[in-house]
Order: structure tokens, then C-alpha cells, then sequence
């Protein structure tokens, strides 16, 4: 039997080789450390520390690189910040390589080890998601699709200016002048946020023109030889030009940041390009201008003052849309111009004579015309008995709100009302837009049954308020709701009525245009409309209520009177301002409770149950 070899006479072996160099396995190879001989089967080497900054070299420099080719496919036409960047994230890499005790073949090592193909799995997964995120945002921004959620539609173009750019014919240049001007100045930012909203509009503007409309931006300082042409003065940059068919159009900067209300000068002025740029596509397209008479001599709204309860406002947005403004004194003239389109007679306080009512019967006689008629609390007894004859009468009342939420301006008689069914405010009951009015009126729709004229209701209070008939209360301040003499909502507050007359002239060709087809339904007709407060379209309503669709309605009611079907029953443009909230006292408190008690509360609970949670486990 041989006898087995003893294990400690195998140790000494190893000993011994180990002490002469070896290792014990035959072969002639370098060895590492005492410490790696030490380490057990298995275990992993000990990862050599690097310095942070000699650690972020490498992601950073990765990332500039990157980043470069993200630089070259959006800002190609700047390809210095690509070139910047990418230089950046060469020169990061090649010092945390040179920082490297081994240098290049350390790198090479640790690139391969399974821990740093590790961290090179986790890097290419980050940079892949990171060029599809950057392809989708590519594809989204030259294939956009937008879509606003704001109730006013604050962020979209308006029907208004989509309906006319679908409409345009002819193909529009617009040439706008704006230095392109860096740099940390106060100046120079300002310059830059208006050139940039002025392009980002005409981008949409000319998406939705179906190719008709291009726009140029041009520097002067490095195009003088076009702005020489366009004969433009330093002081005139910002002008914008719209030109189409041999017509030119100038909207000057002073129109696409102006300020509305006197009251709030603070900060960058409100961008109206908008409205400025569609009042220039009209003017381009539009023929003959209608023209509008508002009536003076009886204490009417006036149509142009510094007053906040003037029409001023009104009257600059329907020159923009090609309306010709005039006034008229009817006890200085034989009758109506017949240039008249629409007659407005605007909150009249002194009563008309019998002679200037019988001028006002014969022009609603003629074919084809429009009257506005705008009435208060008290009425004239003459401007009374006119409207009796279309269907409509009231007498002294005024509309009260029982509900805080629908009361206006801290005063139960500044109401909002609701827009209801008719060509005139189709959009705004769409848009669910409501309209201020002041000390409005009730109006009520006769009985008498007729064949030679429609009746329909424009505008309604809420059910929440009511008629007053008592107007002694209001000076003691003891309003209230009474059943036997007040009149609970809805409330009728305005009529758009469509007189129907008999052709006189003999049956014509078939019609071709929208316009034509609306004036030949049923023959020649004869438009009224009749709205209980004469303060809605003021300047003091429409800046203290923004969000209302005051304009339109009082626009939209011109624009049906005219017979003008392309401008009826639209959204304009609106106004860069912020829209309010009205909350009654128990929102406010039901809100107070769930911001500072019960959602504070409530993730504070969730916290203990998380840490609970962890703690078991």
C-alpha cells in the first residue's frame, strides 16, 4: 500500500516556489501583488478610486459630443455651437484618458472589464433614448399639432382670421422689419420677444392659408437696400407690410403692442398682432366699405372720447374690419344718407322728435338696411313706440343678480349674461362665452302674432336673477326679490329681428355668393336688433371683463345687419390678458379647506404608511 503524500509537506512546497518567484504552476509569468495572491476564489479586484472631476470627464465629454450632433441637426444654419461642443467633448475625453496612471491602456482595460461594459450598456440604452426623444421632437416641430385647452381659446388663431385666410384668393407678401438683435440688454431682450411673436404668428398664418400667404423678416441693418425700398426710418422698425394684387397695407408696431387699459402699465405692453394682421388681410380683400351711422343730439354713447363709458375701442375694431364710422344729427337732415348700412342708436337719454322717428321708419322700409337699437332702464317714449311695431316693448325695470357668482364688479346689477342660438352668436354659445352688462333692462317679446317679421332672443340672464320693477329700492338699497312684481329669470335682454318684405323688383338670376344667397332668401328684408344696455360695448365693461365676448357680440350684430355673412357669427381676435376666476364665498371656503387642510393632510398620512411600510420589511 503506498502511503499518502502529508499536506503539510505540500504547503511547504508552495512556499517555497512562492518564495522563489513562482507561483507553483510551471509557467513563467510576472505576478501581481502580495494582496491579489491573498484575495479568495472568487472575489472581485478592488476598484481603484479616481477624483471626482477626473470621473465626470468621461459622461461629460460623452454628453458634449452627443450633444454636438443634437447642435448640427436643429441649428444648422449656426453650426459654431456644434463645432464648439463637440470640440469641448473631445478634449474632456482625451484628458480623463491622459489622467489615467496607465494612460490609453488602462482606459482600453477598464472599457472592456465586464463592470465598465456595464456602465457602457447603461450609456448607450441613455443615449438611444435620448435620439428618440430628439427625433420625436423633430418630427413634432415640423409636423406640429397644437391643441389649446383655455376656454377662450387663448392660444389658437380665431375663427375669425381662419375663416379669411381660407377665403383669400390671392396669394399676400408680408415683409416685416425687425433687427435681429442679441445680447444681455433690456433693449435687446424686448426686441427679441417681439420679433419672436411676431414670427411665431405669421408661422401660423401662413400654415392655415393653404400656401397663399409667405412672410419675410428682414434686418435692417443687414438688408438696408429693402428696407430703403419699403422707405422705413430707424424709428419705424417693428413695421410689418402686407402686400396683394398692387395693394399694400402698413401696420405699424405701435398697433401690435398696444396697451388697452390705461390703469395697467406695468411690464411688456399686450401683443394684438392678431387683430392687426386680419384687419390688414380684410382691408386687402374687401371692396366698397359699409358704412355705419351712430346717432347724435339725445345724449348718446359717444363714439370717440378719453371717457372710459365711450365706444372707443368699439369703433377702432370696426375700422380695422373696413367699416366707415360716421355720426348723424336726424334733426339736421331731410332723412338717412342712403350710403347707410347700419343705423345705431346707442343708449339715447333725451327723447326723439315725432320727425326723426318718421326718418327712422322710411329707411327700415328700404330693402336690405340694419338698425341697432341699444336701450336703458328708462325708456324714450318714441323709441318705444317704434320698437312696439317690430314686437318688442319694456318698461322701467332692472335686472338684478341673486347669485355672487354671476354679479360683476362687486354690484348686483353688473350681470353676466347668456348668448343663445341665432347666426349672430352661434361662435359664442360654441365657445360658451359670456357678456357683461351695467344696469341692464328687461325686454319683453310681444304676443300679437305676425307673418311679417321673426323675433329671435340673442341674450338671457341666468334663472338666479330677476326683474326689478320697483327702481325706488335701489336708492334705499333694500332690493329683493318679490313675487308679485318681479319677474324671476331667464330674462329676455336682446332680439334680432328679420322683417320680411315683398319683392318689387321682378325674379333675378340664380345667386352665386353667400352674400347674395342671404339677401335674396324670401326677398328684400329689413334687420333690427334690440339689446337692453347700451354699456356692454364701452371701454370701461370691456377692460374691466376681458374674458367676456362683448365685441363680438356687439360685431357679429353689425355684421348681420349689414348682410355681411362672412363676418357674422365669429371669435375675434383676443386680448393677451389674464383671465379671472369668480368664486361665491362658499367655493372660496370649500377651496381654503382642501389646499391648507385636506391635501396637505392627506400626503402626510400616505408618508407615515410608506415609512411603516419600509420599517417592516
Amino acid at each position: 500500500m503506498t502511503s499518502a503524500e502529508n499536506p503539510n509537506d505540500s504547503n511547504e512546497k508552495i512556499q517555497d516556489q512562492s518564495a522563489a518567484g513562482g507561483c507553483g504552476c510551471g509557467s513563467d509569468h510576472s505576478h501581481g501583488t502580495e494582496a491579489e495572491h491573498n484575495r479568495p476564489a472568487g472575489a472581485r479586484r478592488p476598484r481603484v478610486e479616481e477624483p471626482l472631476f477626473q470621473s465626470l470627464m468621461l459622461p461629460l465629454g460623452i454628453l458634449l459630443i452627443f450633444g454636438a450632433g443634437v447642435l448640427w441637426l436643429l441649428a444648422f444654419d449656426q453650426p459654431q455651437f456644434a463645432w464648439f461642443s463637440l470640440v469641448a467633448g473631445v478634449v474632456f475625453l482625451v484628458l480623463h484618458i491622459a489622467m489615467r496612471p496607465a494612460g490609453m491602456t488602462s482606459f482600453v482595460q477598464q472599457l472592456f472589464h465586464w463592470s465598465s461594459a456595464y456602465r457602457l450598456n447603461n450609456w448607450i440604452l441613455i443615449i438611444a433614448v435620448t435620439v428618440i426623444v430628439v427625433i420625436v421632437n423633430i418630427i413634432s416641430y415640423r409636423h406640429s399639432v397644437k391643441t389649446d385647452y383655455t376656454q377662450r381659446q387663448l392660444y389658437s388663431l380665431s375663427t375669425q382670421t381662419l375663416s379669411v385666410l381660407a377665403g383669400l384668393k390671392n396669394e399676400v407678401k408680408v415683409t416685416c422689419f425687425y433687427p435681429d438683435v442679441k445680447g444681455p440688454s433690456q433693449d435687446a431682450q424686448i426686441l427679441a420677444f417681439f420679433r419672436r411673436k411676431v414670427k411665431d404668428l405669421l408661422d401660423d398664418y401662413q400654415r392655415y392659408s393653404g400656401g397663399k400667404l409667405k412672410f419675410d423678416i428682414v434686418d435692417p441693418f443687414k438688408d438696408p437696400i429693402t428696407t430703403k425700398k419699403y422707405q422705413l426710418s430707424e424709428n419705424e422698425w417693428g413695421t410689418v407690410f402686407f402686400e396683394s394684387n398692387n395693394r399694400k397695407v402698413k401696420v405699424l408696431r405701435d398697433k401690435l403692442f398696444a396697451r388697452t387699459n390705461p390703469f395697467m402699465m406695468q411690464g411688456l405692453p399686450p401683443f394684438k398682432g392678431e387683430e392687426a394682421f386680419t384687419g390688414a388681410l380684410l382691408e386687402l380683400g374687401s371692396g366698397t366699405p359699409l358704412v355705419v351711422y351712430f346717432t347724435e343730439g339725445h345724449g348718446e354713447k359717444q363714439i370717440q372720447s378719453d371717457q372710459p363709458g365711450a365706444y372707443t375701442s368699439i369703433k377702432t375694431l370696426m375700422e380695422r374690419e373696413r367699416y366707415t364710422i360716421k355720426t348723424l344729427k336726424l334733426y339736421q337732415t331731410e332723412k338717412i344718407p342712403d350710403d347707410c348700412n347700419v343705423l345705431v342708436v346707442a343708449g339715447p337719454s333725451k327723447s326723439f322728435g315725432p320727425k326723426e322717428i318718421e326718418k327712422i321708419k322710411k329707411y327700415l322700409e328700404l330693402p336690405n338696411k340694419g338698425a341697432m337699437f341699444l336701450v336703458d332702464i328708462t325708456p324714450d317714449p318714441a323709441i318705444k313706440g317704434l320698437l312696439a311695431d317690430y314686437g318688442v316693448e319694456w318698461t322701467p325695470n332692472i335686472v338684478i343678480e341673486g347669485a355672487d357668482a354671476f354679479a360683476l364688479f362687486g354690484s348686483r346689477a353688473a350681470i353676466i349674461a347668456l348668448p343663445q342660438q341665432h347666426k349672430i352668436t352661434d361662435e359664442l354659445v360654441k365657445g360658451r362665452l359670456p357678456i357683461a352688462l351695467n344696469e341692464a333692462t328687461y325686454l319683453n317679446k310681444l304676443a300679437k302674432p305676425t307673418d311679417t317679421f321673426e323675433i329671435s332672443p340673442i341674450l338671457e340672464s341666468t334663472q338666479t336673477a330677476w326683474a326689478e320693477f320697483d327702481l325706488n329700492s335701489l336708492s334705499t338699497g333694500k332690493v329683493a326679490y318679490s313675487e308679485s312684481v318681479d319677474k324671476r329669470g331667464p330674462l329676455s335682454l336682446g332680439y334680432a329681428i328679420e322683417v320680411k318684405q315683398k319683392p318689387t323688383a321682378p325674379k333675378a338670376e340664380e345667386p352665386k355668393t353667400e352674400d347674395e344667397k342671404d339677401k335674396k332668401d324670401e326677398g328684400p328684408k329689413t334687420r333690427l336688433v334690440v339689446i337692453g344696455d347700451s354699456d356692454f360695448p364701452t371701454d370701461l365693461i370691456r377692460l374691466n371683463f376681458p374674458e367676456g365676448a362683448n365685441s363680438d357680440l356687439f360685431l357679429n350684430s353689425v355684421a348681420w345687419l349689414s348682410f355681411s355673412s362672412e363676418k357674422t357669427a365669429t371669435i375675434r381676435p383676443k386680448d393677451d390678458a389674464s383671465p379671472t376666476v369668480s368664486l361665491t364665498n362658499e367655493a372660496k371656503v370649500k377651496v381654503g379647506r382642501l389646499t391648507i387642510i385636506v391635501y396637505p393632510l392627506t400626503i402626510l398620512v400616505l408618508g407615515i404608511l410608506v415609512w411603516f411600510r419600509r420599517s417592516s420589511l
